[in-house]
């Protein structure tokens, strides 16, 4: 049930029209089109994350791991400073864990793209009630100036359970 309302609200904000009149086959292309105009990665920007999610716990395989989804929020101060938080579901116990993050990201404009790395800490509420570190990287590819291609994994390690690696792999939308 959870995952269908997450689907459903994910869904309908890609469909969001940029106007007032909503044409949803035409807000689908003007928010994916490919745009090689610059300023993709924008002095201040907020971000909407709509993401997969892949939990491999230490010492396993990558196809060991847990499917899942998530969605988060990230607001850059500069081109290269930012901060997050996000939350996800990898089974049906939701809110069972925030995160905040710090971003630090090299935008390179001609090439659309912008590696990143973060580091944070999260607090998990369900299973066990614990608080977490983490610290990855990833790689932002913008489509255009409103949309953008992401996949970052992170360490994270928490006081009380096993050590996992997170995949995430998503849509960026900026506002």
């Amino acid at each position: 049930m959870i995952r269908k309302l997450i689907l459903t609200v994910s869904c309908s904000l890609l469909l969001l029209p940029t106007g007032f009149a909503f044409d949803p086959l035409n807000s689908v292309t003007q928010r994916f089109r490919i745009d090689s105009r610059g300023n993709k990665f924008g002095a201040t920007e907020t971000t909407l994350d709509l993401f997969g999610t892949m939990n491999v716990p230490s010492n396993h395989d990558f196809f060991d791991g847990r499917l899942g989804v998530g969605v988060g929020v990230n607001h850059y101060f500069t081109p290269w400073l930012g901060v997050g938080a996000d939350t996800g579901v990898d089974k049906f116990d939701w809110p069972n864990h925030f995160n905040g993050s710090l971003q630090l990201r090299y935008p390179i404009e001609k090439w659309s793209l912008a590696p990143y790395f973060m580091t944070g800490f999260g607090r998990q509420f369900h299973d066990v009630s614990q608080w977490s570190f983490f610290f990855g990287g990833g790689v932002d590819y913008r489509l255009n100036q409103k949309t953008g291609l992401f996949v970052d994994v992170r360490q994270t390690m928490p006081d009380v359970s096993r050590d996992f690696m997170l995949w995430r792999f998503g849509a960026r939308l900026r506002f």
